[in-house]
């Protein structure tokens, strides 16, 4: 073989070894890739790949029941109470007269109007009503409706007075009174407060009843509240709820002095009237309100010792709660079967006679009086926690 030849022999061998030598590199690229992409089961790690250093756990610190997580206090709007100044109005809220017993519904929307939700009556009893037999609609039921439907905050309270008041409306925060609709009347109402004039000692009220943008003299407005315990309820949007708790902590800042005045507003009522029944039965439920039972079942006594109306319990249950409340539940489910045969759509003695049934064993019947509780108020939030309780199901609205 010539010199040429071996030379061209000699590199052919070269590249032919580069050419093996690239594949082999290549083919190992290959492989290590598939298997950081697609390891097989199994199989052993010839390749180690550091993952990305991962950033050190966060530690949240636990929260108790009574606080809030961090991110929501965080989130929550500031707020300053605004003082009450010596006049405030609200201007005139939307208003409608109500239909018959309705005036729940209508005092609902009413509020529900002020911040710009506007609803009609027929829609509003429909959901709080939907039994033409309900005479009543609880305070409760409202500020879950207005809860439940459009994500709003609520309260219900006893035991309130005209500096609260004052407050809340000075904070474009409107108030909802319960009272009986005149001060002879057995029957409860619901009214709106939007307005005072301290100079001339008047309250703004709005009445489903009686007409919109009434002036009350505080003296008559606080008669008839006294007459239900100074009770009052507060329907409003979820970017209040700070300002609103704030405002009504406030006034329960001294418990000691807040529950002397209001016991002494109601004890004076039965010293100034002691043969009106009415009196003694407020007595009686604003000591049930502070757990004072035996006091509370004595002036229960003495109401019904000097003749209550028909009417009394269609809207004032809280003597059978007061019964069950005591292991009378006997008398609690008989005195509550009174009631539903005056008023078949009593929501409350419903539940109230299934809670004294439930104590007695009949827990069939319980369960059945529950449900038809339900059925006038499917709003009502104790209801349906009691529902599921007994039942073991949660409560789904039939409509």
């Amino acid at each position: 073989m010539n010199e040429c030849g071996k030379v061209a022999k000699s590199l052919s061998s070269k590249v032919l070894i580069l050419i093996l030598t690239l594949m082999l590199l290549t083919t190992s690229s290959l492989v290590a890739s598939a298997a950081v992409i697609m390891p097989e089961r199994g199989g052993t790690a010839t390749l180690t790949i550091k993952p990305p250093k991962a950033p050190a756990p966060v530690r949240s610190r636990p929260t108790t029941k009574r606080e809030k997580p961090a991110a929501k206090v965080a989130a929550r709007p500031a707020f300053t109470i605004t003082s009450a100044p010596d006049r405030r109005y609200l201007g005139d809220l939307p208003y409608d007269a109500q239909w018959l017993n309705n005036c729940g519904p209508v005092t609902t929307n009413m509020v529900l109007g002020y911040y710009g939700i506007e609803l009609s009556q027929g829609y509003t009893a429909n959901k709080l009503r939907p039994s033409p037999r309900d005479v009543s609609v609880g305070a409760i039921e409202m500020v879950t409706f207005a809860e439940i439907e459009y994500g709003y905050g609520g309260e219900v309270g006893w035991g309130g007075n005209m500096r609260l008041l004052e407050t809340l409306i000075a904070n474009d925060v409107p108030v909802i009174a319960l009272q009986p609709l005149d001060p002879s009347s057995d029957i409860n109402h619901f009214r709106v407060v939007h307005g005072y004039d301290r100079s001339r000692g008047v309250v703004m009220v709005s009445d489903s009843y009686r007409g919109r943008n009434l002036e009350w003299s505080y003296e008559y407005f606080e008669g008839l509240w006294n007459r239900r315990g100074y009770s009052y309820s507060l329907i409003y949007p979820s970017n209040k709820t700070a300002l609103v708790e704030a405002i009504t902590e406030r006034f329960r800042a001294d418990d000691t002095t807040r529950d002397r005045e209001g016991l002494a507003r109601t004890e004076q009522f039965v010293k100034d009237a002691p043969n009106d029944p009415w009196a003694w039965l407020q007595w009686g439920q604003t000591l049930y309100h502070r757990e004072r039972y035996q006091e509370s079942l004595r002036a229960w006594e003495r109401a019904n010792e000097l003749g209550l109306p028909e009417k009394a319990l269609w809207y004032n249950v809280w003597p059978i709660s007061l019964l069950n409340q005591t292991g009378s539940n006997a008398a609690a489910r008989d005195l509550a079967s009174d009631v539903i045969a005056n008023n078949p759509g009593s929501s409350e003695a419903y539940y109230e006679r299934a809670r004294a049934n439930h104590a007695l064993g009949d827990t069939q019947n319980a369960r059945e009086n529950l449900r038809l509780a339900l059925e006038f108020a499917p709003y009502n939030p104790n209801f349906r926690e009691t529902y599921a309780r007994y039942s073991g199901d949660r409560w789904v609205d039939p409509r």
